[in-house]
């Protein structure tokens, strides 16, 4: 399964919006770290969560229900660890702290009627967090993987291009859909996030990623070449266009 780091891009569209990584081995308060570590054998290590060799499937499974996250169902309530893992502007309009602060009035500003919509973009998010974080039974992976296209799916639907969030948005849905295998739909979705903001740099170097992956050289490096013109100075884009290369290591 590709990781689909929530090493969220959002700081290089809206200052301030991102948060912190959440990979597979992810950080939480220690609470919930206790909490999970008793449920599904784990250790604890560093504040870290960390499974051991013996974590299968079930204990993945266990984790998430003994934190109370009940992912098949829960919807519309967040945690605040979920919260904490997510962009800044989902406390917004999940009403913690509120709009009517001071940064709540600038996501208000920033995004307009689409904050009204934001929680699905929030709730697709918190999908591909549980997704990648747990060892899941892959049924259960890509039912969260497809809830989270459908949310994300719907931000596209309901906004306009020009929303401020939409090249980012784009980008997320490019990379659920090359993690469910629905690779047309993800290159479309990558092309239309570097349709928007051409300078926006991981909508070519993910899709020039699963290039790569795939032996396809010469395509990657012509995305890589495309991507290159807007930002030249680019390092992630250099450091794709030395792997594209016919010669490279592999």
């Amino acid at each position: 399964m590709t990781n689909l780091s929530l090493s969220l891009t959002a700081d290089r569209i809206l200052p301030g919006a991102g948060r912190p990584s959440l990979a597979p081995r992810a950080r939480h308060p220690l609470g919930l770290l206790v909490a999970w570590a008793v449920a599904a054998k784990m250790t604890v290590a560093g504040g870290a969560l960390l499974l051991t060799p013996v974590a299968q499937a079930q204990d993945g499974l266990a984790v998430a229900q003994a934190a109370g996250m009940d992912y098949p169902s829960r919807r519309r309530t967040f945690t605040p660890g979920e919260l904490s893992r997510l962009p800044e502007y989902c406390q917004f309009q999940m009403g913690m702290p509120g709009r009517e602060t001071a940064r709540g009035a600038y996501y208000v500003a920033a995004l307009g009627k689409a904050l009204d919509d934001i929680h699905h973009y929030c709730r697709g998010l918190r999908d591909v967090m549980f997704a990648q974080t747990f060892a899941l039974p892959a049924n259960h992976r890509q039912g969260l993987l497809t809830r989270a296209a459908g949310e994300v799916e719907y931000m596209v639907k309901t906004n306009p291009d020009t929303l401020v969030l939409m090249p980012e948005i784009h980008y997320r849905l490019g990379e659920i859909m090359l993690d469910l295998g629905r690779v047309p739909e993800a290159q479309a979705a990558f092309e239309k996030s570097r349709a928007l903001k051409p300078d926006y740099w991981p909508a070519y170097t993910r899709w020039a990623d699963h290039l790569i992956k795939n032996k396809q050289l010469e395509q990657a490096r012509q995305v890589i070449e495309e991507g290159l013109k807007h930002s030249p100075d680019g390092p992630e884009l250099k450091q794709r266009l030395a792997r594209a290369s016919p010669t490279a290591k592999p």
